[in-house]
Order: C-alpha cells, then sequence, then structure tokens
C-alpha cells in the first residue's frame, strides 16, 4: 500500500505509523486493552460508512472532536462533512478526531438536532459514549461533556433566544449525555436464555 503513494506521504505514513507503534510496544498494552480499542475502531467505522452512506447527513456522528477551549468541530465540504487527522489526508485509523491537543472532547457518538446544519454547540442533542467490556468509565471525561453541554445551552440561549421554546424560560440543558455499555446494555431478543437476561439486569444494578 506505502509503496503506491507519493515518495512524499508514504514517507510521512511511515514515520508516522513508526512513532505510534513505538508508544504502543512503550505502554506494555495488555491483551484486553487492545481488544478494546478495536472494538471502539469498528464501532467508528460502521458509524462513519452509514454516514458516508447518507453523503454525510446522517444525524449519528461518530469521533466528534472538540477543542480543548470547546472550539467546534472542523468540517468540509459539504459543511456536514467533519474534518479528520492524519499527515497529508493519510491516517490509517481513520476516522480519528481533527482536534488532539490536550484537553480536548472526543466523543464516541452524538446525535444532531439537524442533520443537515454542520456540527457544532447549537446543533448537539445528546453525547453517547461507548463503553465496550474491560474500559473504564471516567468521571473527568463525563465532566468535560457537562462543560461541553453547559457551553451549548449558552450558544443556543444566545442564537435563539430564551422565549423561543415551550416553556419561554429559556434551556434547562444543552443537551443529553448517555453511556452505552456492551454487552451489559444490548438489547435482547426473542429466543435468549433466561439466564443471560438476569446477568444483564444483575450488571445494571451494579
Amino acid at each position: 500500500m506505502i509503496k503506491d503513494l507519493p515518495t512524499s506521504k508514504a514517507k510521512i505514513l511511515a514515520q508516522w505509523a513508526g512513532v505510534v507503534l513505538t508508544e504502543i510496544y512503550d505502554m506494555e498494552l495488555d491483551d484486553a486493552f487492545i481488544v478494546v480499542k478495536l472494538k471502539q475502531l469498528a464501532a467508528s467505522i460502521m458509524f462513519e460508512f452509514i454516514d458516508e452512506v447518507l453523503q454525510c447527513q446522517s444525524s449519528l456522528k461518530t469521533e466528534v472532536c472538540f477543542g480543548a477551549k470547546n472550539e467546534d468541530p472542523r468540517t468540509m465540504i459539504p459543511p456536514t462533512r467533519l474534518t479528520r487527522a492524519g499527515a497529508l489526508g493519510i491516517n490509517p485509523f481513520y476516522p480519528s478526531p481533527y482536534h488532539n491537543q490536550k484537553g480536548s472532547i472526543s466523543a464516541d457518538l452524538i446525535i444532531l438536532e439537524s442533520r443537515l446544519e454542520p456540527v457544532s454547540k447549537t446543533n448537539l442533542f445528546a453525547i453517547i459514549e461507548i463503553k465496550f467490556q474491560n474500559d473504564r468509565i471516567k468521571d473527568q471525561q463525563f465532566k468535560s461533556y457537562e462543560r461541553l453541554l453547559k457551553e451549548s445551552k449558552e450558544v443556543k440561549q444566545t442564537k435563539y433566544g430564551k422565549s423561543n421554546n415551550y416553556s419561554s424560560k429559556g434551556l434547562v440543558k444543552g443537551g443529553c449525555i448517555s453511556l452505552f455499555r456492551y454487552p451489559e446494555d444490548k438489547a435482547l431478543v426473542r429466543g435468549e436464555d433466561k439466564e443471560q437476561s438476569k446477568s444483564q439486569q444483575g450488571c445494571r444494578k451494579k
């Protein structure tokens, strides 16, 4: 694959891949961590594929990254397409968030209020955090989401006015936060073992 690329791009990709592999080696990762990351990547690619099929007009966007100061994600043409990271447009771990500075917020999945408008704090309905088995749930991550939604509420009221809702008292919040755990929150289908159902209910209580 690399040999078919222009020399400059192939060189950059090889150097970048070398850095990534070195960092992974230095971290001494266990198998469980790698499996979790692969599952997250597979989920991201699935939602990104759906968005691509719908010409970037899906109401679900994956790996949406707001900057360290809650800057809106960068978009392309059409304006509903998210800008992705990668050296000179090459990114073997696509779809990777554009913002990668310390303090940036990368949401696994967000739901837009309008699928025909760019992703922004004024077009944010819900943030969904997806956690696979053996992945940690961090308080700091959800606190960052709460700060983002607080700012989302403020910019929405500035744009639309406090009276532009059913109560005329302003927004209660800028959006919702949801945690989806797999397999604990997996929907049961007809015919599944009753013991599995009890087990999932026990996980939810914990």
